[in-house]
């Protein structure tokens, strides 16, 4: 049931209104009255209310007084105020205090029972919001860890390394700038555990790991599928490399589980953690002997192909992600890098045929990610193949393959030129209409402009000097404003008008932008 507090000076008034309306049928118990503020205030304190009837015109303090006592000292109490018309200011006063309504005298049944049901709904519904929020807060205390770790997984498997950055403030993480390598242990060479043995040596071996690391507040570790560890290194000042040796001897000499690491390269960008994962998943394969305590280092491996091996599956797929996200430079380094190890595997002619052939697929196929005319460039890949079946150099072959890149981005160029400030300036309208979907975000922009998400948010962000999470929460914050300002929408409705369902999520990030809070806004 539902407490309330009738305050009034006037005995008849007070009968009025507890007997005008059947209270226990719409959910009501009436707690208690009283006839003077100080009185009420009283009452208050000692029987905890969840609704305060209160007449506007009282002997001593005025039922505002007792409404700013109330809203001040518990703001989930609701407040409604009885004037006269002739009071009319009062109300004003009251809603600016932060009343929940008011009634007008002479109360009548109709009018008492409609705010009655009214501000019974707001109590309840805000009940349901609280013991959902309970349970959520419970669910995520009880899975924390597991939580924490899906959390820190996004950074190498979701599109949105930004976002997925951004959401880990929720436990207390800030990475750190330009520090970014991840290494994957797999232990027990794949194998299902049979024995309650093995299985407690798995789990052992993830109790080795998560001390070993526990000194380290950015070497991060979650497992994403039996039998790997993932391990992210976003720690300044150490040597990554010599601590996964370490960890790795350790386990071989404490568990009898054959374990090996895989390391993948050191990189200075956020988004660049999931080729470093791949690179470290790769490194994997190449550990043939399985040597126990053995790390395999994603480098090294591609200074010391074997001759049978023409173009490594991660190189090209490093590759394919720099042509697709519009970065010349590092696919040239790439491409560059290839080469260099090409000339060092030793290659046959046809050996260097089929890498270079494979090269101009891939290239092709990956150029089409950005959205451009590429007839012409159809034309120069069929040339191109027919030209490498008689190139005997394969300096010729790498200047083939780099003259395609040219031209590609070329092409490229010059239809970013045309079209990237109307795109750019297309897409800010188009967050201006639609800020108000909750489900807007930076992935859905990219497919509705047809552009790869990542070149879309390093584009974005240097036009507006903004991530595509910071402007659009700018904006949103902006249009609270003039809601607030302008209307005399609720901060939970304000917040849904704005495209924010979690309210207490609107609260913290409109007292982060104004410094003040929704609720401070009224006063």
């Amino acid at each position: 049931m539902i407490k309330l507090l009738i305050v009034d000076d006037e005995r008849l008034v007070r009968e009025l209104i507890r007997l005008s309306v059947n209270w226990e049928e719409i959910g009501f118990t009436i707690v208690g009255t009283a006839s003077t503020a100080e009185e009420g205030i009283e009452k208050v304190d000692e029987l905890k209310p969840d609704v305060v009837f209160t007449d506007v015109r009282m002997p001593g303090q005025t039922g505002l007084d007792l409404a700013r006592t109330i809203v001040d000292k518990y703001p989930m109490i609701k407040v409604v105020v009885i004037s006269g018309y002739d009071e009319f200011a009062y109300v004003n006063e009251g809603l600016k205090i932060g009343i929940f309504d008011y009634l007008l005298k002479p109360i009548a049944e109709d009018a008492l029972r409609e705010v009655g049901c009214k501000v019974r709904d707001a109590i309840l519904s805000q009940r349901r919001h609280n013991e959902e929020f309970e349970h959520y807060k419970r669910e995520f205390e009880l899975n924390y860890n597991k939580i924490r770790e899906k959390a820190i997984s996004r950074l190498v498997y979701s599109s949105e390394a930004e976002s997925a950055a951004e959401n880990l403030k929720v436990f207390h993480i800030e990475l750190n700038e330009d520090i970014f390598q991840v290494a994957v242990l797999e232990y027990g060479q794949g194998i299902e555990y049979e024995t309650e043995k093995e299985l407690l040596e798995a789990i052992r071996i993830r109790e080795i790991v998560d001390d070993f690391f526990s000194r380290y507040d950015h070497i991060f570790l979650f497992e994403r599928s039996y039998p790997y560890i993932v391990i992210i290194n976003n720690q300044k000042d150490v040597d990554f490399n010599r601590l996964c040796q370490d960890v790795c001897r350790f386990i071989a000499e404490t568990v009898p589980i054959q374990v090996c690491i895989g390391v993948g390269s050191f990189y200075k960008s956020l988004w660049q953690l999931s080729i470093s994962y791949r690179e470290a998943k790769s490194a994997l394969k190449y550990s043939f002997t399985r040597q126990s305590g053995k790390c395999i280092y994603f480098q090294e491996i591609l200074k010391n192909q074997s001759q049978e091996q023409s173009v490594h599956d991660v190189v090209m797929k490093n590759y394919s992600d720099y042509i697709s996200q519009g970065m010349i430079s590092e696919a040239k380094e790439v491409l560059k890098d290839i080469y260099d190890n090409a000339v060092n595997q030793n290659l046959t002619r046809d050996q260097a045929i089929f890498m270079t052939i494979n090269l101009i697929m891939e290239t092709y196929t990956a150029a089409k990610e950005l959205k451009i005319d590429l007839d012409n460039i159809e034309k120069i890949r069929t040339k191109m193949v027919a030209d490498i079946l008689t190139m005997t150099d394969l300096f010729e072959m790498e200047k083939s393959i780099l003259n395609l890149l040219d031209k590609l981005f070329e092409t490229f160029r010059k239809v970013n030129e045309t079209n990237h400030a109307n795109v750019l300036a297309s897409i800010e309208d188009y967050i201006k209409t639609h800020y108000e979907e909750p489900d807007l975000s930076l992935t859905k922009i990219a497919e509705t402009f047809y552009m790869n998400p990542n070149y879309l948010s390093r584009v974005f962000k240097k036009k507006t000097k903004k991530t595509f999470r910071e402007y659009l929460l700018d904006y949103r914050m902006e249009k609270a404003m003039i809601l607030l300002r302008q209307t005399s929408l609720k901060g939970y409705e304000v917040a849904d008008k704005v495209g924010i369902q979690d309210p207490n999520y609107f609260s913290v990030c409109f007292k982060k932008k104004f410094g003040y809070s929704v609720r401070e806004m009224g006063r």
